[in-house]
């Protein structure tokens, strides 16, 4: 033997560190980079895919609180994910510039069902967004580099959610 090397999840978690060493570098996680989320939050895009449950839980807990929610249907895994993930973001950004906030969600999974949202360019998306970003991807347990790239980050896309609703909560109060 001369070479070994980790396959399946072994490769996927050597390729993420690596990809974590290299952005962080760049200072994609750096707290400072990242924008407050707007206080008031009324106009919302959603990267998804229409068809996962993640959308359902969103809107489940999002409230009726008259948010304007606008769907974009991604490919969420698979070959064709981050390409789909990346082309909602450079759309959103260029045809609906009067978003409030980006929620990108997903449901959960191992590396390999999350490998789309560990890849290099959605993380650029997130980064060079002008619109705040905020993430909602897996479980309690899944990290991934969009969601340490984003501006705010939930562990579920029911948690985004909830924190969208809250902050409309906490307005009405005030109010």
């Amino acid at each position: 033997v001369e070479k070994v090397e980790p396959v399946g999840e072994g490769a996927l978690q050597k390729a993420f560190e690596a990809l974590k060493k290299k952005l962080g570098e760049k200072g994609y996680f750096d707290a400072v980079r990242k924008r407050s989320l707007p206080h008031i939050i009324q106009r919302i895009g959603v990267i998804t895919s229409e068809k996962g449950e993640a959308i359902n839980d969103f809107l489940k807990n999002i409230g009726a609180y008259g948010f304007e929610i606008v769907l974009r249907d991604v490919r969420v895994e698979g070959d064709q994910a981050e390409s789909s993930i990346v082309s909602a973001f450079r759309d959103f950004n260029s045809l609906r510039p009067d978003l409030d906030v980006l929620c990108l969600i997903r449901g959960g999974g191992g590396l390999e069902n999350l490998k789309a949202f560990n890849m290099e360019r959605v993380a650029d998306a997130v980064v060079g967004s002008r619109i705040p970003v905020l993430t909602g991807i897996g479980h309690e347990r899944d990290i991934t580099i969009a969601s340490l790239s984003s501006d705010a980050d939930f562990s579920t896309p029911t948690k985004a959610a909830d924190a969208i609703r809250r902050g409309r909560e906490e307005l009405l109060r005030e109010v």
